[in-house]
């Protein structure tokens, strides 16, 4: 007899059949795929209107000790009918991304200052983007240049994110 193919439920999917939404409640399958990379938009820290995005996303690619997290600005779309440019801010490799989960796992502010995407260019170099925690009454992650707030994950989105990257690292699922 053959075995069965599970069929995954249709996600939303963005202009790579292997990118993921994390909002996206049938993504959530899908988290734990190393071979998927997931994503979520940012909001505004102060939207006009609620959930405002603000062009901003945060990507898990990959897992275990080659798991990577990193920020990118999405810009306009590509002449000829391409899909969407973004500029990578910085990244975290695997160690990073557990300083980040393991410290906002104990819901007290800090920051973790993102690397330069091509280390080839500027080895060890950072990118002068941070992501920030902020654990008080509405616990978020903000991501900054200098002092400029680029956008906000916060509330459920923020807890399946951290959640897909604790998978990913290989931490202990959280109940």
């Amino acid at each position: 007899m053959k075995p069965q193919r599970r069929v995954l439920p249709a996600a939303a999917v963005y202009s790579r059949p292997h990118l993921w939404d994390l909002a996206d409640s049938a993504s959530a399958e899908r988290s734990a795929n190393q071979n998927e990379t997931m994503f979520a938009l940012l909001e505004e820290r102060y939207p006009g209107d609620p959930g405002q995005i603000s062009g901003c996303a945060l990507y898990i690619t990959e897992g275990g000790r080659y798991a990577w997290l990193s920020a990118h600005i999405h810009c306009a779309e590509q002449r000829g009918g391409g899909g969407p440019l973004s500029h990578c801010l910085g990244y975290l490799d695997a160690e990073g991304a557990r300083v980040l989960v393991e410290q906002s796992s104990k819901g007290i502010p800090f920051a973790v200052a993102l690397r330069e995407m091509y280390p080839q260019v500027r080895p060890g170099a950072f990118s002068g983007a941070t992501l920030n925690y902020f654990g008080d009454d509405g616990p978020e992650i903000r991501l900054y240049v200098g002092s400029h707030c680029l956008g906000v994950l916060r509330g459920q989105l923020m807890a399946a994110f951290l959640e897909c990257a604790r998978v990913r690292l290989g931490f202990e699922v959280l109940g």
